[in-house]
């Protein structure tokens, strides 16, 4: 497996020349783990709403040779029409790239006034089995449509979707990915999403470099990771972090908000400088490997 471990860091000829050299890597942080085609990261352009806004990224990830692996939204399956989505499908198919489209409705939408309180209530989740069941029909309806991945913040609906691809109601290769506004934040949280289907998990941006070892010695889930977080989550950049997120944290997919493309861009050429751009998936990569699962069970098993 390829790994960032041989990356030189940032300023560190000139910070070693004055007697400022940084401790040497320990090997036990670096992950054990990597995508099934061997690579360390890929790359995500979130928050790509409609078929004009996706357009707009696919242009300029040509122009500034921006490689894309997974392109995802934030708004809903539900804002967008049959038409738009198969728009957005065949553009990505086009280039390879995964399209991952957000299950709805949250609570944010909800009439429940407690995620506009300062406690934020029960924030993005799915109130009622009415909010459980649109979250579902817009599981079915987008698959139908050909999405193959499918953004979620609700344990619930995770559970509930990876039940239903398990009995082939959704397609087998279909993806959950776990979103930035519920991700865990200790290795115990983590492994319980990977058990409850997830196969990419957003973690807060604020994670320590120790909390990525922690995590990955629990469990080998992809991992999604703004290396600039939008301000409503803390408005952190750590782009010069890269390569150690990247050792640490393998596999992870590097996230770019503002100006996505050009961030992206520039964390690539971040990586090539400290010679720690190798490692990345083939593009077309999609899938996570094999990941343990709490079982599903048929529902004869479960009665007296």
């Amino acid at each position: 497996m390829t790994t960032a471990s041989g990356a030189r860091r940032p300023g560190e000829s000139a910070l070693a020349a004055l007697g400022l050299a940084a401790p040497a890597d320990n090997p036990a942080d670096s992950s054990p783990h990597a995508f099934p085609d061997g690579g360390t990261w890929r790359t995500e352009i979130p928050s790509v709403e409609g078929p004009e806004a996706l357009a707009v990224v696919l242009k300029e990830s040509s122009r500034l040779d921006v490689p894309v692996h997974r392109i995802s939204q934030g708004s809903g399956v539900w804002m967008l029409t049959d038409a738009e989505i198969i728009e957005m499908v065949e553009a990505c198919a086009e280039r390879d790239i995964e399209l991952c489209l957000f299950t709805g409705p949250r609570g944010t939408w909800d009439i429940g006034g407690s995620t506009r309180t300062d406690s934020g209530g029960a924030g993005l989740r799915a109130r009622g089995h009415d909010a459980l069941a649109g979250c579902v029909e817009d599981a079915l309806r987008a698959t139908e449509l050909g999405v193959t991945c499918l953004l979620v913040a609700d344990e619930g609906v995770l559970w509930t979707l990876h039940r239903l691809r398990a009995r082939g109601v959704l397609p087998a290769d279909t993806t959950f990915k776990v979103s930035a506004l519920i991700g865990p934040v200790n290795p115990a949280s983590y492994a319980v999403y990977e058990q409850l289907g997830a196969d990419s998990i957003n973690i807060p941006s604020d994670l320590t470099l120790a909390h990525f070892t922690e995590i990955r010695r629990a469990s080998a889930t992809p991992m999604d990771l703004y290396i600039e977080a939008p301000d409503d989550l803390g408005g952190y950049v750590r782009m010069y972090e890269a390569a150690e997120l990247i050792r640490r944290g393998a596999p992870i997919y590097l996230k770019t908000a503002r100006e996505r493309v050009r961030r992206g861009r520039l964390a690539l050429d971040l990586l090539a400088r400290h010679g720690a751009e190798v490692g990345m998936s083939p593009l077309g990569s999609r899938l996570p490997g094999t990941l343990r699962r709490f079982p599903v069970l048929d529902d004869e098993t479960n009665k007296d």
